[in-house]
This record gives structure tokens, C-alpha cells and sequence, in this order.
């Protein structure tokens, strides 16, 4: 053949769609998954760094996306406990994470180091898991943080949250009168609406 039988490597996969459109999916960890795609996305983006003479973002990002190799390496070895796992899943979550904020993509949100369908979970649940996601960067970069403190920078930076509202139908039979639909979020802490 054309390739060395000791480079080819099958693996199993899932085929859904059969046919002229088919799609084809391998059955490995969503995560190593995940990385593999996230990495392939920051590589255009940490070029454009580079040429944006960013290079103190440049050179944590190159740091980062090596030990996210690493670590994906060593998830695929298939030599680790399940308490390692974990912990190396925790670890690549809170990389990823990292990198999207710095990046200025949008968070992922996370389930035990597991992507979620945004559209299974409601409002409230995955506000929690943003601010999950959100403490878990904040606990990877509290480092800097104590180094700001210490020279006396003690200004709190602003936490953005966004909410995407999506109402895909509504329907009203009342001829002749107007509807006005109103939203609001609910503060449970402080038991009223945010206003």
C-alpha cells in the first residue's frame, strides 16, 4: 500500500446518516475529541498573535497548547488510573477554559469535564455551570491575582455574563388585541427579579 502498516491505526467509529452525506465520528473520549479541535482552532488564532505582536499572550498560549497535547497524549495512552484520569481531565478543562477567555471565544459549558447540549438543560442550570467554569478559571489564574494584591492593585474586574434568549414559537389567538411578552430573570438568593 501506499502508507507503512505500522502508521495506520483503525479505530472505532460511529456512522450516522449513511449514504452521500454521512457522517463519521470515532468512538474515543469526547475530550480528547474536544482538545483535538479546540488546538486545530487556536492555531490559526495564535498565528494571528504572533503577527499582532502579542507576544506575552503568544508565548502563555504556546505554553498552554503544548501541555494540552501532553495531556491529551496521556489521556490516549491508556496507562492511567481513574483517579488520574480525572485529575487530567480537570486539568484539560480548566486549559481549555483558559484559553477560550483569553481568546475572547465563548465558554464551554461542562458537566464532569463533559460537553452539554445547551438545549437540555434549563436557564438556570446552565448559568450554574458558566459560573462553575467561571471559579475554575479563576482558581488557575488566582496565582496572578496574589501578585496583583501585593502590589497593591486591588480593583475587582468586571464579571460579563451574556444570555442568549432564543423563543423559537408563540402564539396567540385574539383577534383585534396586541401581546406584549415580557422576560425577566429571577435572583433565588435575593428572591425578586433582576431588574
Amino acid at each position: 500500500g501506499l502508507f507503512p502498516a505500522s502508521y495506520i491505526h483503525l479505530k472505532a467509529v460511529v456512522v450516522s446518516n449513511r449514504g452521500q452525506y454521512e457522517t463519521v465520528v470515532p468512538v474515543e473520549d469526547s475530550i480528547v475529541t474536544e482538545v483535538t479541535a479546540t488546538l486545530q482552532e487556536w492555531a490559526m488564532l495564535w498565528k494571528q498573535l504572533y503577527v499582532k505582536h502579542k507576544v506575552d499572550l503568544f508565548y502563555k498560549l504556546r505554553y498552554v497548547m503544548n501541555e494540552l497535547i501532553d495531556l491529551r497524549r496521556q489521556l490516549l495512552s491508556g496507562h492511567l488510573t481513574q483517579d488520574q484520569i480525572r485529575d487530567v481531565k480537570r486539568h484539560i478543562t480548566v486549559r481549555l477554559d483558559w484559553g477560550n477567555e483569553q481568546m475572547g471565544m465563548d465558554l464551554v459549558p461542562r458537566k464532569d469535564f463533559e460537553t452539554v447540549d445547551p438545549e437540555q438543560l434549563s436557564v438556570a442550570d446552565l448559568y450554574k455551570l458558566h459560573l462553575s467554569s467561571r471559579h475554575s478559571i479563576q482558581q488557575s489564574t488566582a496565582q496572578t491575582d496574589t501578585m496583583r494584591h501585593r502590589h497593591g492593585d486591588t480593583c475587582r474586574m468586571p464579571v460579563p455574563h451574556h444570555l442568549l434568549l432564543n423563543m423559537k414559537s408563540f402564539t396567540y389567538h385574539t383577534i383585534g388585541e396586541d401581546t406584549d411578552i415580557f422576560f425577566s430573570l429571577y435572583d433565588m438568593r435575593e428572591g425578586r427579579q433582576i431588574r
